[in-house]
């Protein structure tokens, strides 16, 4: 199932309605859950979790410069072997388990907060990722 927040005004109470039902899916339904931080110009949900910025090495900017990478390398690479490329958890961060069962909340964030974060998601070329690179 995929779940998604969105409203163009800030301070609705998206980030807040999202991992109140995350964390109600992780402990009580035994579910795992992954919130994927999409809000490039205003992430925030790291920020909710109490999470330490300085633990995120890679968030969602990151994957797709690595997938443009990929690409652009002319590797073959098949649409099966995009999940390939999270593998061992580079990109997201463990938020929350639950004490019983399976239950988990996983974050990808928007990407690594560093003093280039900013240049980084303004330098992306979005019209080449959504049209040339599929």
């Amino acid at each position: 199932m995929i779940v998604t927040f969105y409203s163009y005004k800030g301070g609705v109470g998206r980030t807040q309605l999202l991992s109140n039902i995350a964390s109600y899916l992780c402990y009580y339904k035994q579910r795992k859950v992954l919130i994927i931080d999409w809000d490039m110009e205003a992430p925030g949900v790291d920020f909710f979790f109490k999470l330490n910025r300085k633990k995120i090495k890679a968030g969602l900017l990151e994957l797709f410069s690595e997938y443009n990478k990929i690409v652009r390398s002319n590797e073959n690479i098949e649409e099966a072997d995009l999940p390939k490329m999270l593998k061992g958890e580079k990109y997201s961060i463990n938020l929350i388990k639950s004490e019983q069962g399976n239950g988990k909340v996983d974050l990808i964030p928007a990407g690594k907060y560093d003093k280039c974060y900013i240049k980084n998601v303004n330098e992306f070329d979005w019209y080449d990722f959504y049209e040339n690179l599929d």
